[in-house]
């Protein structure tokens, strides 16, 4: 594990680079690729691109700046200020993270790119085995089970037709295939927090995931119910991807800001959907989860 003193070399020489580039030097980005060998070449331990954009997210946290990727020029760029024109705003440990128009167009021109995954009628191969982003929607005239909170939804409109927006997720390695097909519709809640959720909003019981481990903390349902589950899914659920090659995390971080998925939890401080957010934690560490009262 990286200590807090090689943490911080890492931030000043992201920082450094991208000021001096983007900022003295006036270049449009800086390339991925580039600035990782620029860390890793100052550093006695080579670190990941996975890493690099955790890097970056920390100095997002910590100071007043705005770095952005720029898909045209494949590469990162450094604004002295945050952009003030935008449509939404939230929180991300403890700091405003900004959503820009820009932002917000390109985000929109990439989702036209997803493609479309129906479980009823598409074969798991037809998804790729690539690293990518994949987003899980309501099929019309569906709906979670009734809560004491009531979602409110994002909604994408796929082939004419409004669908309303659950969960998002991003699969780093090459399986794609394998984290939509095997993970969320294979029969294993202890390995999908998306079942997870659905789960417990059915209130299905809990057991261990491993019977042999039983207090490692890890949970799942039993058989009946996950085969239950994975049912309701593939009538209830459809799901949009897109295979793409690296900034994961933070596409991840755009689709949760500008979508606002419910059953996203991580990283989505949006105070909209927040009691929701909140019932549905207590639910999925085995509380108890208020009824809907009509």
């Amino acid at each position: 594990m990286a200590s807090q003193k090689d943490l911080s070399k890492r931030l000043l020489l992201i920082f450094y680079k991208l000021y001096v580039s983007t900022i003295q030097e006036k270049a449009s980005a800086v390339p991925g690729q580039m600035l990782l060998n620029f860390v890793n070449d100052h550093i006695s331990t080579p670190i990941s691109e996975r890493t690099l954009q955790r890097d970056i997210k920390e100095i997002l946290s910590i100071l007043p700046v705005q770095i952005s990727y720029n898909n045209k020029k494949g590469g990162y760029r450094l604004s002295a200020k945050k952009t003030k024109n935008t449509r939404r705003e939230v929180k991300s440990q403890g700091q405003e993270m900004e959503l820009s128009d820009s932002q917000i167009d390109k985000l929109k021109e990439k989702l036209v790119l997803f493609k479309l995954y129906d479980p009823q009628k598409d074969f798991s191969w037809d998804i790729p085995n690539q690293p990518g982003s994949y987003i899980f929607l309501l099929r019309s005239g569906s709906t979670l089970p009734p809560t004491s909170k009531i979602p409110v939804y994002s909604k994408i409109e796929v082939n004419g037709e409004p669908f309303r927006v659950l969960y998002t997720g991003i699969s780093t390695k090459a399986r794609l295939r394998k984290r939509i097909y095997a993970r969320h519709f294979g029969n294993n809640s202890g390995k999908s927090t998306l079942r997870k959720s659905l789960g417990r909003l059915f209130h299905f019981n809990l057991i261990p995931r491993d019977k042999n481990k039983p207090d490692d903390g890890y949970k799942k349902f039993c058989k009946d119910d996950e085969r239950r589950l994975t049912e309701w899914m593939q009538e209830n659920l459809i799901i949009l991807y897109y295979d793409h090659a690296d900034n994961y995390e933070m596409l991840q971080g755009q689709l949760i800001s500008y979508l606002n998925p419910p059953l996203n939890i991580k990283d989505n401080h949006n105070p909209v959907n927040l009691e929701f957010r909140q019932e549905l934690k207590r639910l999925r560490i085995g509380r108890p989860l208020a009824h809907h009262q009509d």
